[in-house]
């Protein structure tokens, strides 16, 4: 057995080690020694010791065979989503940066100065498109999330007009949601007009003993 390459780390919650798989968008969480062993790779120990734990990994895609090819994974998570002729969901990862530092946020150990670029945006649209024509949906929802997306803003925009072209243009129902700190709101409003997002998500901090209740 073998890693997936899309199990992600969030931190330490209630003494427990808290990871997220991308593929089957499941958490799972670790006692201090089942997270040394998942770290060591010693998954035999972790069936031996904890199978629970060890069919969670397994059944969550955490773990899987070494001849698997991970790509497999990947067409059947796609096929998955094109079975629901009707309905597509796309979320954008416009930058893994972020301007603010918040103590409770769970993404802290995956900021980086990493950016969505125009030309992987093109190929996103791109993909988009396919989907349109080759299996018919009626309506799409797409998310901008981060980091902080507006920190990336030239893209944000370029994005943002050619989805709306798009769908215009193909008649297709659609609607837009934003998760932003929000600090710069006053300039995304001055580049992107604000009634076209149909939900902003704002995450606020408050006092430690209220946010953290």
């Amino acid at each position: 057995m073998k890693k997936s390459r899309y199990n992600h780390f969030l931190g330490e919650f209630n003494n427990k080690h808290i990871y997220y798989n991308g593929l089957s968008k499941q958490t799972i969480e670790f006692n201090d020694e089942e997270n040394n062993l998942y770290n060591e790779g010693k998954f035999n120990d972790i069936e031996s010791l904890y199978p629970q734990t060890f069919d969670s990994l397994k059944k969550f895609g955490y773990l899987y065979p070494d001849n698997l090819d991970q790509r497999i994974l990947i067409k059947q998570y796609l096929n998955s989503m094109e079975k629901n002729s009707h309905y597509l969901k796309v979320t954008f990862l416009l930058s893994r940066a972020c301007n603010f530092d918040c103590i409770y946020c769970f993404q802290q150990n995956d900021i980086s100065n990493e950016h969505l670029t125009r030309r992987t945006a093109d190929k996103y649209i791109d993909y988009i498109k396919n989907q349109l024509k080759n299996t018919g949906f009626k309506e799409v929802s797409i998310s901008y999330y981060g980091g902080e997306p507006t920190i990336n803003m030239e893209v944000l925009k370029y994005l943002h007009s050619n989805l709306i072209k798009l769908f215009r243009e193909k008649e297709i129902k659609f609607s837009f949601t934003m998760i932003t700190n929000g600090y710069l709101l006053d300039k995304f409003i001055e580049q992107i007009n604000p009634i076209e997002i149909k939900t902003y998500v704002i995450t606020l901090d408050g006092s430690k003993d209220i946010h953290n209740a």
